[in-house]
C-alpha cells in the first residue's frame, strides 16, 4: 500500500466517522493504519446495528462484521475499546488477543498466506506498542470468549525470534490463556503432537525440534 492509499483510507475513515448512520469499532487493517502501522491493505468496520453500509465506488475495501469470533458479541467488547484520533477502535491487548486466536485460521492459499504475514506484523506491531505504552495483558480486562488454546501462541512463536518471544511474554500474553483442561481434546492433542507438554507454557515450553535463531 502506498502513502496515497494510505492516506485514502484515513480519509475514507474520518468520512465514515462523520456520516455513517451506526456507531461502528474500527478493527483489523484500517485499525493497525490508525494505529500507526504502514503495510495493510484494507480494514474491517464492526458495526451496531448492522443496517446499513458505507457508500459503494471506493477502491478502498471495507468489510462490515457484526462479529469478531463467533463466541464474542458485541456486547462483549463494549467495555475494551479506546478512542484513538476521534474513532473507536479496540484496546491495544484485545487487538493482539484477536490477531493471536486467528493467525492459524487463514486458508493456504495465496491471499491466506499473504494475509498470515500480514498478521504476524500486526501481531509484532500491537506488542511493540503496549511495551512503548507501558501496557500489559491483565486477566479481567478483556473478554472471556477471547482467551486462547494453548496451540494459537505455540504457533505463533514457531513463527518468530526468540526475542520476539520474549517480547510477548514481557507483556504477558500468557494471560491470555485458557486453563489448559478448557482447551479441548483435540486442541490438547494437537498441543502436544507439536512437542509441548501437558499444560506448559507455549511461550517458554522447550521444545525437542525447536530452531536456534
Amino acid at each position: 500500500m502506498t502513502e496515497l492509499e494510505r492516506d485514502h483510507l484515513r480519509d475514507c475513515v474520518r468520512t465514515l466517522t462523520t456520516n455513517f448512520p451506526c456507531n461502528f469499532t474500527l478493527v483489523g487493517g484500517a485499525a493497525m493504519i490508525q494505529l500507526g502501522e504502514y503495510y495493510v491493505a484494507g480494514g474491517v468496520l464492526y458495526i451496531n446495528p448492522p443496517s446499513s453500509s458505507p457508500s459503494a465506488g471506493s477502491p478502498i475495501k471495507l468489510d462490515i462484521l457484526t462479529g469478531i469470533l463467533e463466541e464474542v458479541t458485541l456486547d462483549d467488547l463494549a467495555g475494551y475499546t479506546t478512542v484513538v484520533g476521534g474513532i473507536t477502535m479496540l484496546t491495544l491487548p484485545v487487538n493482539l488477543a484477536v490477531k493471536i486466536r486467528c493467525w492459524y485460521s487463514r486458508a493456504e492459499d495465496e491471499n491466506g498466506l499473504r494475509k498470515k504475514r500480514t498478521d504476524l506484523e500486526d501481531i509484532l506491531f500491537l506488542a511493540k506498542s503496549m511495551q512503548a505504552q507501558g501496557v500489559r495483558v491483565r486477566r479481567g480486562f478483556f473478554p472471556e470468549g477471547l482467551r486462547i488454546c494453548h496451540y494459537n501462541p505455540l504457533l505463533v512463536r514457531f513463527e518468530i525470534t526468540k526475542a520476539e518471544t520474549q517480547l510477548l511474554l514481557d507483556i504477558g500474553c500468557s494471560d491470555f490463556l485458557k486453563e489448559y483442561d478448557d482447551n479441548t481434546e483435540d486442541q490438547r492433542e494437537l498441543y502436544e503432537l507439536m512437542g509441548a507438554g501437558a499444560g506448559t507454557n507455549p511461550l517458554t515450553v522447550e521444545l525437542e525440534d525447536e530452531e536456534e535463531f
